[in-house]
């Protein structure tokens, strides 16, 4: 259940969304090896962009 009790299908429905709504624009991750930071980044997905779009 999200927002007031409405079930996640109802929600992404709305929204037209198949999937969850998550996203990480940056990570910064120890290197398994070195120890030393590895940042990656990624872009929204247009999906997700579209729901933002004003």
């Amino acid at each position: 259940m999200v927002e007031g009790g409405r079930k996640l299908h109802e929600l992404g429905a709305q929204l037209g969304l198949q999937r969850h709504a998550l996203h990480a624009a940056a990570l910064t991750l120890p290197h398994p090896k070195t120890g030393a930071e590895v940042q990656f980044t990624a872009p929204w997905p247009d999906e997700l962009a579209a729901i933002l779009a004003p």
